[in-house]
């Protein structure tokens, strides 16, 4: 199956109900889900794979299934981060298997969608900076970057 261009990522803002939340993307393992939770307030929560959430198929399609529900204001955001490991050793003069050759190739597609999508989120300098050494500042509530002249 080929890799589409697809959404990597699907935020859901919670309810205080819902626990079962549709991956809208193809995952080649469970274990490649990665799951945030945004608090009201803002702050970042990662969830851990089989005590925070589970993922569950459900007539042909996966769900994040959350241990506990989250209350109004929350955001659970999905993100699809695929192990970036080569699982196949191919022996020489054995059968060339088409559909380990296509998860293989479907594996590097997804890992290089992913590392666009995180540099797509990223700060960028303008590329005639070359190598530059930027120190950014820590993080603060109601801060932002500015450049004086």
């Amino acid at each position: 199956m080929t890799v589409p261009i697809e959404e990597l990522g699907r935020a859901y803002q919670c309810n205080g109900t819902t626990t079962d939340f549709l991956v809208p993307f193809r995952l080649l393992d469970p274990a490649d889900l990665e799951v945030t939770l945004e608090t009201a307030a803002g702050t970042e929560v990662p969830l851990v794979n089989g005590t925070d959430f589970s993922v569950v198929t459900v007539a042909g399609d996966r769900y994040c299934r959350t241990a506990q529900t989250y209350s109004d204001g929350a955001t659970l955001v999905l993100d699809r981060a695929t192990v970036p490991i080569q699982p196949v050793d191919f022996t020489e003069n054995d059968p060339f298997p088409p559909e380990t050759i296509e998860t293989t190739l479907d594996r590097m597609t997804m890992l290089l969608q992913e590392q666009r999508r995180r540099l797509l989120r990223g700060v960028a300098v303008p590329a005639a900076w070359a190598y530059p050494s930027v120190v950014l500042p820590e993080y603060q509530a109601g801060r932002g970057l500015v450049w004086d002249p």
